[in-house]
């Protein structure tokens, strides 16, 4: 009986033990979900943590390729170009009252989208694109020249919590467009044939006053 009892005491004990280690997650998962760290007083402190990825691709939104990357090149006349602009929390907290503003350069035209996004919930853990359509201005385009144009987008939030909202994160793009230089330009041939009688004259001057006073 006794040797039952104890069995049965052992038992309890470890069962005790599982039971407390699952009570002890699912409340860290279910009520500090956010893994936030309790503060003096009963309240908690959390970490607050945004990423922009603002990347570009040829082309408009949908289409067959959707390669997007940091930078585009050889962008022609009357092409479309799409950026992609994804927000993410990585945060602890949800995200409230966000705002996305992208920054075009003069030397584009929007086509689609909008420039300006308001983000009233961000959950922590999820994420959100916007796309922009743009093509580069006829103006822009010169013969023989390639220019390249680069696309700032800045996520905002009143972080402090003062009614100031301020840049929490940004991130740049590049679109180049225009011919490639195939032709380097000129150096200027007489220059070169100048130069060059120049330092050999003064070779041999330095050649002729080293034997005189040898």
């Amino acid at each position: 009986m006794f040797k039952v009892n104890t069995l049965k005491f052992v038992l309890s004990s470890i069962a005790f033990v599982v039971a407390s280690f699952v009570a002890m997650y699912a409340i860290n998962k279910f009520v500090f979900a956010n893994s936030c760290e309790p503060t003096y007083g009963g309240g908690l402190e959390c970490e607050e943590g945004f990423n922009l990825i603002k990347e570009v691709k040829k082309g408009k939104i949908g289409d067959e390729s959707d390669d997007y990357e940091k930078s585009v090149e050889g962008v022609k006349k009357g092409e479309i170009v799409t950026f992609r602009i994804t927000i993410e929390n990585t945060g602890e907290i949800d995200g409230e009252d966000l705002e996305m503003e992208d920054n075009l350069p003069e030397h584009l035209d929007k086509t689609f989208g909008s420039l300006t996004e308001d983000i009233e919930v961000l959950d922590n853990g999820d994420s959100i694109e916007f796309f922009i359509e743009v093509k580069v201005k006829d103006s822009e385009f010169e013969a023989g020249v390639s220019r390249c144009a680069i696309n700032e987008a800045r996520l905002k939030g009143d972080l402090n919590e003062d009614g100031n909202k301020e840049t929490i994160d940004s991130d740049t793009a590049v679109v180049c467009y225009g011919d490639n230089v195939t032709e380097l330009p000129k150096t200027g041939n007489e220059d070169v044939v100048i130069y060059t009688l120049y330092g050999l004259g003064m070779i041999i001057i330095g050649l002729g006053i080293k034997r005189f006073t040898a």
